[in-house]
């Protein structure tokens, strides 16, 4: 998916801190939800630290991408093109804005198949 507001576009390149959450909508599309660990470019006490952040993407009725997200894996190094969103909703007779960091695109191809599988055999062997 092409960005189509330069203005309000991000990257982020990190691992995902679990496998994705995915919902499904009523209409048939979905909705996911990823926290990518993303490292600092500093070093505080000298240690880089590491910035969680909570990222959802919109996936349409139909879309074949919903494979991929539900292929990911913790660990898994991923690259999000992102934007910002607000949404807006009552609660309490009061109106609440929130900021979403929306994906608008996805790299999953930053590390091989064999790392991949190397990682999820570490996982069950842990289990």
């Amino acid at each position: 998916m092409a960005f189509t507001n330069e203005r309000n576009k991000g990257t982020l390149i990190g691992r995902l801190s679990r496998a994705p959450q995915i919902f499904p909508n009523k209409d048939g599309s979905h909705k996911v939800m990823m926290t990518i660990a993303v490292r600092d470019n500093f070093k505080t006490k000298g240690e880089f630290e590491t910035q969680f952040i909570p990222v959802q993407a919109f996936v349409p009725s139909g879309a074949t991408i919903l494979e991929s997200y539900e292929s990911l894996q913790k660990g898994q190094l991923i690259a999000l093109g992102t934007s910002l969103r607000t949404h807006k909703y009552q609660k309490n007779d009061e109106t609440v804005y929130e900021t979403v960091v929306a994906v608008q695109s996805i790299d999953f191809t930053l590390e091989s198949q064999a790392t991949r599988d190397a990682r999820a055999m570490a996982d069950q062997d842990l289990a």
